[in-house]
């Protein structure tokens, strides 16, 4: 992609789940002969109603000569939270019948196909027995023509809270275009970036850090933990867990030389087993390295489940899909997150996360941010 770090940045737009959910399906209904629609998600559940009608959109479309494509990470079939560990972990080719749990996805596959949309698996594991969580390909974004929209949202459920980042970009639409392309013919993202993570400039304040995957590595996480280091007022965190490690310990360092600090993240019941155990131990050696009121913030009860990943200070915020764990990091994890260094848009993803959390009274928090 050429170099455009001296043109204007592209407006940006910051949705809500829900919000986002029914930008792309009204702008996919839209869709004429001729226009193209790719998808990317690491999951994908057609149990839920918004993807059904997100899927029924995407059908229609590829009915009437829209290029639609969809592309889901092997995750779906080698592990889910709710069923434990799938066909793709037993053996790295899918068997011809499935597990009747995955009834639901081959169904809603199989239409797609009748529909003339195209669909990729990709980052199928070479062996058996391989680590469900290493190597995936954690990029969620959606290509509708020039319009991008990319962060935190599977195509799973649109009652999380959670944040995408939505733009109007050509250069950029090209590159996600060829992008596809790489992931589809490669099959395996690692493949497709040659193994180098990217950075891709939008304008004067907003860059595009993608991560290929490769364990230990990660353009993202050096970007977080230096946005966090020029922090010189306040920080502003969600996490779906708790930011351990590296982060908290950089976290801590801000605190020590006066930054206000402000984390949100789920409590571990929110998790299934045994991920839950994991989570509450991890939290629990936090607790003994890091101040009580890191840990004010933590969501209880099983709804509003925090599925955002942004950091904001007063210099600037990143969002997208990277959960800034260390362990995701170690693992190999194929990630897309946006950098921009403007405060108004720091601010209004602080406002737009805050107004899923605190309905009705996240204004008075987010105007703190604006002092």
């Amino acid at each position: 992609m050429q170099n455009t770090s001296s043109r204007i940045d592209p407006k940006l737009n910051i949705y809500t789940s829900e919000e986002y959910f029914d930008a792309i399906i009204a702008e996919i209904s839209a869709t004429s002969t001729g226009d193209e629609v790719i998808l990317v998600s690491m999951t994908f559940d057609p149990a839920k109603k918004t993807v059904r009608h997100l899927l029924a959109e995407l059908g229609a479309a590829g009915k009437r000569g829209v290029k639609a494509r969809l592309i889901i990470d092997a995750r779906v079939f080698l592990y889910q939270d709710e069923h434990g560990l799938g066909p793709l972990f037993y053996s790295p080719k899918l068997p011809s019948r499935l597990p009747k749990r995955y009834d639901l996805i081959r169904k809603a596959l199989y239409c797609l196909k009748e529909c003339s949309v195209d669909y990729n698996i990709i980052n199928i594991p070479a062996r058996s027995f391989t680590n469900p969580h290493g190597g995936r390909c954690h990029i969620k974004f959606t290509l509708i023509n020039d319009s991008i929209y990319f962060g935190g949202a599977n195509l799973d459920n649109d009652a999380n809270i959670d944040l995408m980042v939505g733009l109007q970009d050509a250069d950029f639409a090209n590159y996600l275009r060829e992008f596809a392309a790489e992931l589809v013919a490669r099959g395996n993202v690692r493949k497709a970036m040659h193994d180098t993570d990217a950075l891709v400039s939008l304008g004067l304040n907003s860059k595009v850090l993608i991560d290929a995957g490769v364990p230990n590595q990660s353009l993202i996480f050096e970007n977080a933990i230096q946005l966090i280091k020029s922090a010189r007022e306040h920080i502003f965190i969600t996490c779906q867990h708790f930011p351990s490690g590296a982060i908290g310990r950089h976290l801590l360092e801000a605190h020590k030389r006066g930054v206000r600090i402000d984390i949100y993240s789920n409590h571990p019941n929110k998790s299934v087993w045994p991920y839950n155990i994991l989570h509450y131990g991890a939290v629990q050696l936090a607790k003994r390295q890091l101040p009580k009121n890191f840990f004010e913030n933590t969501l209880m009860g099983p709804e509003n489940y925090l599925h955002a990943k942004l950091i904001a200070t007063e210099q600037g915020a990143m969002v997208g899909s990277h959960n800034y764990l260390g362990i995701g990091v170690k693992f190999g994890t194929a990630e897309m997150t946006l950098i921009n260094h403007d405060p108004d848009f720091s601010r209004e993803a602080i406002d737009a996360v805050m107004k899923q959390m605190l309905p009705g009274n996240h204004a008075a928090v987010a105007d703190h941010y604006a002092s």
